[in-house]
């Protein structure tokens, strides 16, 4: 959905088997480039606040790019495999979103 105002497209994805959120982003006028913004299911607190844990872009050349928010979290063996499900689960993405774009 457009938001208000911006030139963003923005739709959400949840992924309850790796316990994620994310909500990726786009530009009619950059299409190619798919934003995005992660964030575990454990970090949302009881007021159901949004503290996105990762954010970053995937280009045409389909190399992925992350930055992470300033906090600590903790790193497990399950986190880790997780993040590598969520670095599986955003190429798909990418790939269905330059499929639709055609």
């Amino acid at each position: 959905m457009p938001i208000d105002g911006s030139p963003l497209i923005e739709y959400t994805k949840h992924y309850p088997s790796i316990s994620f959120d994310v909500r990726y982003s786009y530009r009619k006028t950059k299409l190619g480039m798919l934003y995005f913004a992660a964030q575990p299911l454990e970090s949302k607190d009881e007021a159901c606040y949004d503290y996105d844990f990762l954010y970053g872009q995937i280009n045409g050349q389909m190399q992925l790019q992350i930055g992470f928010k300033d906090f600590l979290f903790p790193m497990t063996k399950d986190f880790h495999h997780r993040l590598d499900m969520l670095y599986d689960a955003l190429m798909e993405e990418y790939v269905n979103f330059i499929h639709s774009q055609l």
